[in-house]
This record gives C-alpha cells, sequence and structure tokens, in this order.
C-alpha cells in the first residue's frame, strides 16, 4: 500500500526541545494556550527564554510544533498498519486500536487537540486545523477506497464512509475525556468497527 505523504513532517527533536514541549504540552493541557505563559513553560522545563526562542521562536511555534509532532506520528503509525496489515476490515481494527490507544495513553493530547478545534474565532494559535484533521482522513478514506476496489466493502462514496468511521471513533474518544466513561480498550474498538463495517440493520 503507497504512504500519503504528510503535510506535517517535521524533524525529530533534541532532548532540550523534548523537554519543552512536554512542559508546554502539560501546560497547555491544563491551562489553556492563552493562559499559559512563557516563563512557566521554561521554569518547567528547566530552561532559559532565549533557549524556547532558539528551537520554537515563540510560544505559538511551540504549539505549532507539538501538534505536528503528534499528528506525525499518528500518522506514521497508521502507514505502519496499513504496510503490516493485510485487508480493509483487519487495518480498521487496527487503526481503531491505535486510536484509542493513543486517547487513553496521552489524554493531554486529546484535551490539546479539543481545545485547538473547539476554542472562539481569534483565540489560540494560528494553525492550519483543516490540514491537521485531513492527514489522518486523507490516510482512512484511502483503506477505505482500497477496500471498495478489491470488493471487501460495497462501493460507495468514499469520503462519506471514512467521514463515518472517524466520526464513530472521534466520538467515543470525546466522550471518554468528557464522562470519564470505561476505557477504551482493543477488544471495544475491534467492536465498533465490527458494527461499523456490518451495518445496524436487522
Amino acid at each position: 500500500m503507497s504512504e500519503i505523504a504528510s503535510p506535517f513532517l517535521v524533524r525529530q527533536p533534541n532532548k532540550t526541545e523534548l523537554r519543552l514541549m512536554d512542559s508546554a504540552l502539560s501546560l497547555f493541557a491544563e491551562k489553556g494556550f492563552e493562559s499559559t505563559s512563557v516563563r512557566e513553560i521554561i521554569e518547567r522545563a528547566g530552561v532559559t527564554r532565549p533557549v524556547l526562542y532558539y528551537y520554537f521562536a515563540s510560544k505559538e511555534g511551540l504549539f505549532s510544533r507539538l501538534i505536528k509532532s503528534r499528528i506525525q506520528n499518528s500518522a506514521q503509525q497508521i502507514d505502519t498498519i496499513c504496510g503490516e496489515v493485510e485487508g480493509c476490515a483487519a487495518r480498521l481494527r487496527a487503526i481503531a486500536r491505535h486510536l484509542f490507544e493513543q486517547a487513553e495513553t496521552e489524554p493531554a493530547v486529546v484535551r490539546l487537540t479539543l481545545q485547538l478545534f473547539f476554542s472562539p474565532p481569534g483565540q489560540g494559535p494560528d494553525i492550519d486545523k483543516k490540514g491537521l484533521w485531513q492527514d489522518r482522513f486523507d490516510r482512512i478514506e484511502n483503506v477505505i477506497r482500497q477496500g471498495m476496489d478489491n470488493g471487501d466493502l460495497k462501493k460507495g462514496d468514499s469520503k462519506e464512509v471514512a467521514m463515518a468511521y472517524c466520526a464513530m471513533l472521534d466520538m467515543q474518544v470525546l466522550s471518554r475525556w468528557g464522562s470519564g466513561q470505561e476505557p477504551l480498550t482493543p477488544e471495544f474498538a475491534d467492536r465498533l468497527v465490527n458494527l461499523f463495517l456490518e451495518g445496524a440493520a436487522v
């Protein structure tokens, strides 16, 4: 399966950058982008202000790099899944498991992403929200389209079907974050994808 080039490719950070990114992630998730100061970030990371500006130029640049690195990691994982797993259904289950595991192990990333997408217009960093979402969506649509081409799925609009798949999973992540429901387990991911593939009709 051919990989989809990501517009959010970033180089691997060094140890100092990682400290700053980890510090910023926890603070942004706790307090929000607007309420987090550069001073708080550098104090938690144990570096000076010039160090932050050397690597990221601004608080906005740090936020952008942080989000893009997570998007890149997730995109690479989906590419790996599609390279190692055969069949549309198996790939969709593996992707769902990956997304649920990511939500469970990195809740701060979930909170940060929700803040970004649901922040009022004009607030928060200036970042390409559509591009962030599109990067993952294109990979999932590609799996759906190949499934249709191979006869694993009914012929239809691959974008609509991929949207339904993403909405199903994202709603579970949102509910988990907002209400503290039961953990998003691999078994639950499999059940949801099976329901998606089989349909709810009797």
